[in-house]
């Protein structure tokens, strides 16, 4: 309520520019909220009066102040508000004033706020409340259950007590018919007592040295399992060293076919290379002809010229004559240009072709450093190989100084094996000779049949305890299994250490057959404990039928205490009764002892049974590699072969690209050559005519047309020089290009060398042809002046003339810059078709690239799908496993549901324990036939006994 009415307090609306229509407004909302708020309920009419009270104290403080200021207190529409300092009660508060809009509407909005958070917090109680009660009724249906559990198991306890009473009835009688044969056989039993005791101690110094050899033989098999640790530790490092092994394997596959790749693009470039070789010796062909057509026009030219000096020294009236040979001169002269162009244009394309092979050449040079770099990083890795070889030989030397060891150790187990068989040997001499003893007491035990379905009640409860220990068992081995799984990712990784286990195969061929001398081992320890567990199951029988006569002994001195006057002599067995129970107490201990020691070498030898599979199963896969590592290192030779032979092709390649380097650096030289002694017989041929004019002519027009020659000659010179000064420019940018893509900078060096003298040779004699070219023109001018100033000598017209016009310096710039724009074009084609092809590389290598990511990630794929593979076939074999498991324990908890286990077992048991007894009773009815045939004097009480247990 504070915030609110702060919002109120702070409300620029307060102070607001009131009117008529504010008021209507007003009135019309608060007429709509005024309907709103008369559904509220009277605790909120209540919170609004306080409010209202708070909200008009505040504004008669605001308008207190703003009156003091001196603001005008707006118009409310009361009587009152124009007064300072003054601010009605609710009753006299106009119903339209803005402020209780707002309050109204704050206050509306505060209590839908608690409405909702009160009806949020019923829902919850009521969740909560639905939540108790249906856990209540699950209680009580359990309860309901355990009730029903509890009365059916006080049935059966009913049942079973009853059954109990009767069976304890029945012995009653016995025991009442058995006493006086018992008094008779007393003491009879007394000494074979003293035998027996003197037995017993026998059989308890066995017993002793019997543990002792136990116990040497548990400290041995932990010797031998801290050995097998070991061992596997050993395996395991060798399995990560195989891991990394594997690992440079791939990086090798890698590189391997990077190299096949690059040999393939070699390849192609050697067969791009000998087409554009056909093709330039097809230029070059066509060089010649246009070579040797030129030297036969030149040789024209030369006789023509012959012929126009004889002429022009025979007459020189005959100007007709001139003018036609002159005429004909420049035919052959733009006849001559022409085809110097076409030849210059030929050697521009044979120097962009000479580039391009030099440009290859050194692609090929770099490609090949590169291939060589690649073979010395194969050798070195080849070389670690040997290294990690020569560390693995030493590693199996240790192992199989380990292996001896524990091959003394085992035949010492075997001399011990053969001791212990020794001792057993003369035990069970002992064991006949008190079989022998054990004949007369055989008798005496004939009448304890009753008893011995107690006893077939403990061996139940026995048997039942073995069960339990065997479902332990089956737990474990589950257990077992999970570790199993969860280390089958480690199993997957350690089989990638299979290079460095290739030379192991021997060892584990030793461990193969020490494994088997194990296996033997076992199997006489299993024999031998076999037979001690014989030996003990024979005393325990024994020990048994002691207690039960001893028992029957204690009844009927407890009987005869206050009869007879033996009471000494019964306090004497009594205390030798004892004595024989703690010895059997003892016994008891020893074979629950000899159990667990047979069961622990029971799981042992399953462990190493697991293990051997395994390494039979590693053996094999390493097999298996080795064969596929062995033909991979010979796929490695025949590529490292082949690659040497490529290597060798292309250096003949080069050295043959060198020659045809050289001879078409040699065809033109000559070609230079050939031009210079063109330009210099042109020159020597044209001075003549042209000194023999200047001689007969006007010096003074000579030097005006040579000014005005020569002043346009220096504007083409410039013109000229600067159209070369960019071509120039062009040039060096492309050697700059080349030079850029160029890596082999030794055997180039000479070549870029000799390239520029060239080209700077090239740059001179086109400037003298240049110069040549202009001063024909000068000439050509200076004698068309001769020839027009001596026809008007004459007096002959100038149609009559055939004279063609001489060309101009404006037409030769023109003609050069075409030529030049036309060469431009070419260059910014050959750039363009350069670029295009590298764009087209690039794509052809980004193609590579995803293609080969592809392969991997593919590789990659099925090594994930293969170890997924194998997961699923562990989590079907783990579920299979868990339901047969988890049916087997169903079936066990709707047995004890409906009560059907205990029926079921409990007549299986009364049904064994019948049959039991039945086979005991033919034994005793045996046993009192032989003692019968021995002992005539005893053929009534055999009788008696024989119709009581019939």
């Amino acid at each position: 309520m504070r915030d609110l009415i702060v919002k109120i307090n702070t409300d620029p609306a307060v102070v607001g520019n009131g009117g008529a229509n504010q008021q209507t407004t007003n009135r019309s909302r608060l007429l709509t909220v005024d309907n709103s708020v008369g559904s509220i309920n009277t605790n909120r009419r209540a919170t609004r009066d306080v409010g209202l009270s708070l909200t008009v104290r505040s504004l008669r403080e605001d308008d207190a102040l703003s009156t003091d200021d001196g603001s005008d207190s707006g118009t409310a529409g009361t009587p009152t508000s124009q007064t300072a300092g003054y601010w009605p009660d609710l009753e006299v508060l106009d119903p339209d004033h803005p402020i209780l809009e707002r309050f109204q509407a704050n206050l509306t909005q505060l209590l839908d706020e608690e409405d909702q958070q009160l009806t949020l917090k019923i829902l919850e109680a009521e969740e909560k409340r639905k939540c108790i009660l249906r856990e209540k009724k699950k209680i009580s249906a359990g309860l309901d259950e355990m009730k029903r559990l509890n009365e059916r198991s006080r049935v059966s306890l009913r049942k079973e007590k009853e059954a109990l009473e009767v069976e304890k009835v029945k012995r009653l009688q016995v025991e009442r018919d058995v006493l006086p044969d018992r008094k008779q056989q007393f003491e009879s039993l007394q000494r074979l007592l003293k035998d027996a005791e003197s037995s017993d101690a026998l059989f308890e110094k066995d017993l002793e040295t019997g543990r002792k050899k136990m116990a040497v033989i548990r400290q041995r098999l932990e010797e031998q399992q801290q050995q097998l640790a070991q061992a596997r530790g050993q395996l395991d490092q060798g399995h990560r060293q195989r891991d990394s092994n594997q690992a440079h394997k791939l990086l090798q596959d890698v590189v391997i076919n990077q190299l096949l790749s690059d040999v393939e693009a070699a390849e192609w470039k050697r067969n791009q290379m000998e087409n554009t070789l056909l093709d330039e010796e097809q230029l070059t062909a066509g060089l010649r002809d246009a070579i040797r057509g030129a030297h036969a026009e030149i040789a024209a030219i030369n006789t023509e010229k012959i012929r126009l000096n004889q002429s022009w020294q025979s007459s020189l009236l005959a100007l007709q004559k001139n003018n036609e040979a002159l005429a004909a001169v420049h035919q052959s002269i733009r006849n001559e240009e022409a085809r110097r162009d076409e030849i210059n244009r030929c050697w521009s394309i044979g120097e962009k072709e000479a580039n391009e092979l030099a440009s290859k050449r050194t692609n090929i040079q770099f490609e090949l450093g590169r291939l060589e770099r690649k073979i010395t990083n194969l050798e070195t890795q080849s070389q670690t190989r040997e290294a990690q070889k020569s560390s693995n030989d030493q590693r199996n030397r240790h192992l199989e100084s380990i292996i001896r060891s524990r091959e003394e150790e085992l035949q010492t187990l075997i001399r011990e094996a053969e001791l212990l068989n020794k001792s057993e040997s003369d035990a069970l001499d002992r064991l006949q000779t008190q079989r022998c003893k054990n004949k007369t007491l055989e008798a005496a035990i004939l009448d304890q049949v009753y008893r011995s379905v107690a006893c077939d009640q403990e061996a139940q409860a026995i048997y039942r305890h073995i069960r339990q220990m065997e479902e332990a068992s089956t737990e474990l081995d589950f257990e077992i299994a999970k570790a199993e799984s969860r280390n089958g990712r480690a199993l997957l990784e350690r089989d990638d250490l299979e290079k460095e286990l290739l030379e192991k195969t021997k060892e584990l061929e030793e461990k193969e057959a020490q494994v088997a001398a194990r296996e033997g081992q076992m199997k006489r320890l299993e024999t031998e404990f076999n037979e001690q567990q014989k030996l003990l199951e024979r005393k325990e029988m024994h020990l048994v039928k002691q207690k039960t006569t001893l028992d029957e002994l204690r009844a009927t001195l407890e009987e005869n205490q206050a009869r007879t006057e033996e009471e000494r002599v019964l306090r004497v067995l009594q205390e030798q009764l004892d004595q024989v129970r703690q010895t059997t107490d003892s016994l008891q201990r020893q074979w629950s002892d000899a159990e667990q020691q047979l069961l622990q070498v029971a799981m042992t030898r399953d462990v190493q049974s697991v293990e051997e599979e395994k390494l039979r199963q590693e053996i094999a896969v390493w097999e298996e590699k080795k064969k596929r590592l062995l033909r991979e290192v010979t796929g490695l030779k025949q590529t490292q072969l082949q690659c040497k032979r490529s290597i060798h092709g292309w250096r003949e390649y080069l050295q043959q690209l060198d020659a045809r380097l050289a001879q078409q650096t040699a065809n033109k030289e000559s070609l230079e050559r050939h031009n210079q002694h063109f330009q210099r017989q042109w020159q020597i041929h044209l001075e003549e005519p042209e000194r023999k004019v200047h001689r007969v002519r006007e010096e003074i027009l000579q030097l005006r047309s040579q000014k005005s020659n020569l002043e346009i000659s220096i504007c083409d010179l410039n013109k000229v020089i600067v159209l070369w000064t960019g071509k120039l420019a062009d040039i060096r940018e492309a050697q700059s290009y080349y030079q850029a893509e160029r890596s082999d900078a030794g055997s180039l060096a000479l070549l870029q060398a000799e390239k520029h003298r060239l080209q700077v040779q090239e740059v001179q004699l086109r400037k003298d042809q240049e110069l040549l070219n202009h001063q024909l023109q000068k000439a050509v001018l200076g004698r068309s002046v001769l020839n027009t100033k001596a026809d008007i000598k004459t007096g002959v017209g100038h149609k009559t003339r055939i004279v063609k016009e001489p060309v101009d310096s404006n037409a030769w710039h023109k003609i050069l810059s075409k030529e030049i724009a036309k060469r431009r074009k070419e260059v910014l084609k050959l750039k363009q078709s350069i670029t295009e092809r590298k764009a087209v590389n690039a794509e052809l290598t980004a193609q590579r690239d995803s293609l080969r990511d592809s392969l991997e990630m593919d590789r990659n794929r099925l090594e994930q799908l293969d170890h997924d593979i194998a997961e699923a076939v562990v989590t079907k074999r783990r579920a299979i496993s868990t339901l047969v498991g988890h049916q087997k324990w169903w079936r066990f908890y709707d047995q004890l549901k409906y009560g059907t286990y205990r029926r079921k077992h409990g007549a299986d048991s009364l049904a064994e324990a019948e049959s039991r007894a039945r086979q005991k009773i033919i034994q005793l009815t045996k046993v009192a036939d032989k003692l019968a045939c021995e002992y005539p004097h005893l053929e009534a009480q055999l009788n008696e006994i024989r119709d009581s247990l019939n």
